[in-house]
């Protein structure tokens, strides 16, 4: 009996290893504390605990790992196939995005759209909300004359006042040469002085001494503060650079017409000379943009190719023309590059295709240079050196053209002599 159970009992070892082993998997594979939060990665999940259990009383070991092992594996990739599928929807509703933004856009320029189609696009986005200048619909007064001033760059000009800053500053200056002088005196008083001539040095306090040199000294500084704060403030007005005449005769036009001020109330616009332009852009612009502004301004036929709608709903003044910056500036760089290729390819394409003499030759070279000096003062705010040296570097071009073409004719002359 006893041989038996022994025998029985050596036979379920092995059995009750592969239990133990396959609980101890299951215990390692599946987190044992439930304090454990959510975001932790799980090593095993609910159906490969169930497998284990169900394989634990017959499979080995080996078998019960390879079967986690395997069911792992799928899960895995059930998980990156729903990954894939979720980042191939977002980029698909990205694409969507990009698809509809774009046609929005599209919409909204299209040169087709009719007047009712805008008056909707704009109530969709918002577009008719917005306000923009109107000069006509501004109060009389004071309101309709700031809108005005302020609606374009060209009337944006202010009086400096240039004669009552010198007068100040002709003030001040007597103001400190007189105490200047004052400390000069108090200086050669206190080196006569065997008790104060201790205060040239610097020091202070010692019996006899008076605080009269340190009351002058802040009034000095004082003086001194106020003359160069207005020193400075009138060399900065005076940087802005002067209005052009047109710029003053047009609001002096506009405010004699309108009367927005009482009578005696717009004396300031009568000093042409003495008023400067807000924008310095305005007075640093090329003699070629000056020319064009005023041919626009002459010409009204040619109104509409620098006025959009929004500057033609800026005033009903039949005398007053707006014009569109940014169109103003298309046409100037489309003038500069067709003068810039005109000067450049013009002259080689005469002296390479037209026969003429070399005096002529010489004349065009010339000629061709000093139309390049004019188009470059023209078209730009070149100084006088960086002027000689674009004007140096055309002219080295042309002279090492015509060269060329002089040694080449004269090679074929010789080729067809020999």
């Amino acid at each position: 009996m006893a041989t038996a159970e022994a025998t029985s009992r050596a036979e379920d070892i092995p059995a009750l290893q592969n239990t133990y082993a396959a609980s101890d998997i299951i215990e390692r594979a599946v987190p044992l504390q439930p304090s454990q939060t959510s975001h932790q990665v799980q090593p095993c999940n609910g159906r490969s605990r169930s497998l284990v259990e169900s394989l634990s009383q017959t499979a080995t070991v080996d078998e019960v790992r390879d079967e986690i092992s395997q069911d792992t594996s799928m899960d895995t990739h059930i998980d990156n196939a729903k990954q894939q599928d979720q980042t191939a929807g977002r980029i698909e509703t990205a694409e969507q995005n990009y698809a509809a933004s774009w046609k929005r856009v599209i919409q909204g320029w299209s040169p087709f759209m009719n007047r009712e189609e805008k008056i909707k696009y704009d109530q969709i986005h918002g577009y008719d909300k917005l306000t923009y200048t109107q000069v006509d619909k501004c109060q009389k007064g004071f309101s309709q004359l700031s809108a005005f001033i302020d609606s374009d760059d060209e009337f944006a000009i202010a009086r400096r006042f240039g004669s009552l800053s010198s007068r100040v500053l002709i003030q001040q200056a007597i103001d400190l040469a007189d105490l200047e002088q004052e400390l000069n005196e108090l200086d050669a008083a206190d080196m006569a002085s065997e008790v104060m001539k201790f205060r040239l040095h610097g020091l202070e306090g010692f019996p006899g001494w008076d605080a009269k040199q340190r009351e002058l000294m802040g009034n000095i500084q004082r003086k001194l503060r106020e003359y160069k704060e207005c020193l400075l403030l009138d060399a900065n007005v005076r940087a802005l650079g002067q209005a052009s005449p047109s710029q003053h005769r047009a609001v002096f036009t506009w405010m004699w017409n309108e009367k927005p001020l009482a009578e005696g109330k717009d004396r300031f616009i009568h000093c042409a000379d003495d008023f400067v332009v807000l924008n310095r852009s305005v007075g640093n612009r090329t003699p070629l943009r000056k020319f064009l502004g005023d041919l626009f301004n002459r010409l009204p036929s040619l109104k509409r190719l620098v006025q959009t709608q929004r500057e033609a709903n800026k005033t009903n003044d039949p005398n007053v023309d707006y014009h569109s910056e940014a169109r103003i500036t298309a046409i100037l760089k489309a003038v500069t590059v067709s003068l810039t290729v005109g000067t450049l390819l013009i002259p080689v394409l005469l002296l390479f295709l037209v026969d003429m003499a070399k005096q002529t030759m010489a004349w065009i070279v010339i000629g061709f240079v000093v139309a390049f000096s004019g188009t470059m003062t023209a078209t730009t705010d070149a100084k006088t050196q960086e002027l000689f040296v674009g004007t140096a570097a055309y002219a080295a071009v042309l002279v090492t053209f015509l060269g060329n073409l002089n040694v080449g004719g004269a090679a074929v002359v010789c080729k067809e002599a020999v």
